[in-house]
């Protein structure tokens, strides 16, 4: 079977970064068309479970924008998107045209903001800074997937994401690992349904260290802002 984590050096590197987990980020849609992701978590000789988490399109707007998703104009976009952690707790992603993303918590408490631009910058609420999103230096770009790379507050090598862009991702060497795990051959597809493409067929995620919640927090909601948003994330996705 492929290597799940890729090189040792997460491709980005740092020759002493060592994978502990890959978070996978499927996305599919529903029969109203609107898109949605899954996430699952993986470590080292083992086969993820259960979703730990999922997400949803239009998840938090009322009902105007949601006939935009089932008409089909809305493919992708601007919304509240919704996180559901497997406990029940939610965040929401309000994805705004060429303006910050407040996420918070389904009580309405803040837990980050998301700032795109030449690169992608997360804060937390008290202004400290969280996350930067770069473009990876080796491999920022491939025809089948875009790869970020991560860094916390303290300059250190978080993790990497794959935005995964069509099923030829397979073909270098992940296809039998999707196969292993019960995704789709060929592609990260979740819930078939709806009569439009996927804008990507979703993320993957490589940790090289434990997030804390909070980072866990603002990566899942980095990725549903790329993977259901389609929001680029560095200048060079755009």
């Amino acid at each position: 079977m492929s290597d799940l984590y890729g090189p040792s050096d997460g491709g980005a590197g740092d020759s002493a970064a060592t994978p502990v987990a890959v978070i996978d980020g499927p996305c599919g849609r529903k029969l109203n068309n609107a898109l949605t992701m899954r996430f699952l978590r993986s470590v080292a000789g083992t086969e993820p479970g259960e979703p730990f988490a999922t997400a949803l399109q239009s998840g938090g707007d009322g009902v105007g924008k949601k006939l935009g998703v089932l008409f089909g104009f809305k493919n992708g976009s601007a919304g509240t998107h919704v996180v559901t952690y497997a406990d029940g707790t939610t965040l929401d992603v309000p994805v705004v045209d060429l303006q910050p993303t407040h996420v918070t918590r389904g009580d309405g408490s803040a837990v980050c903001t998301i700032t795109r631009g030449e690169t992608t910058a997360v804060i937390t609420p008290d202004g400290a800074a969280l996350l930067t999103f770069l473009p990876d230096p080796v491999e920022p770009e491939a025809s089948a997937f875009f790869r970020l790379r991560f860094v916390d507050g303290a300059g250190a090598h978080v993790a990497t994401m794959d935005v995964i862009r069509d099923a030829s991702y397979g073909e270098v060497g992940v296809l039998e690992v999707l196969e292993a795990i019960d995704f789709v051959a060929g592609g990260f597809v979740s819930d078939s349904g709806g009569s439009l493409p996927l804008p990507f067929l979703g993320t993957r995620i490589v940790l090289f260290r434990e997030p804390t919640a909070l980072e866990q927090d603002a990566l899942l909601a980095a990725a549903v802002e790329i993977g259901i948003g389609v929001r680029p994330y560095v200048a060079a996705m755009a």
